[in-house]
């Protein structure tokens, strides 16, 4: 009894040269001894039934998914300002004698312990004074934004191809 007939073998055409009949090529026998049976790739008279395959290409979408946050940080920046300051100081000038009479009325100065005047002052002087405190200067939001562009795909699509390889001897 015959071997039942094979199922077409899913894969790419071997192409090195071989003939279709050779192992991994698609090659279905059919047996003239069994014709028709009901199977629509087995014509009625016997014969070879080759199936020959193409591939689709079916480009589709997929989602991914990625998370975005937003975080505050710090980042320190030294700045330096120059700002004028003022301040006094004390300079002794000596006035001639000329027209002042002894114990006179412009000795203005309070007496010390042994009653010679004494002069007092109040200097002022200036100094940089450094305040920090928060300003806003911006709001910063995330908005989902849809955008829609177009990709192209490529792909290399298989075919199987068919032929017959004659033997040329009688």
């Amino acid at each position: 009894m015959p071997e039942p007939p094979h199922p077409p073998v899913p894969g790419p055409p071997n192409r090195e040269g071989s003939p279709a009949g050779q192992a991994g090529a698609p090659v279905v026998p059919t047996s003239p001894d069994r014709p028709g049976e009901g199977d629509p790739d087995r014509p009625g008279e016997g014969g070879v039934v080759v199936t020959r395959s193409e591939e689709e290409l079916v480009v589709g979408k997929r989602t991914r998914l990625r998370r975005v946050r937003v975080r505050k940080y710090v980042v320190t920046e030294y700045v330096t300002r120059t700002i004028p300051v003022r301040r006094e100081e004390v300079r002794l000038e000596e006035l001639p004698a000329a027209g002042v009479t002894e114990g006179g009325a412009e000795d203005s100065g309070a007496p010390d312990q042994d009653g010679a005047p004494e002069l007092e002052v109040v200097l002022h002087r200036e100094e940089p004074e450094i305040r920090l405190w928060p300003v806003p200067v911006e709001r910063v939001r995330l908005r989902r934004q849809l955008v829609t562009e177009r990709r192209t795909v490529t792909a290399q699509l298989r075919k199987e191809q068919v032929e017959v390889d004659q033997d040329q001897r009688r």
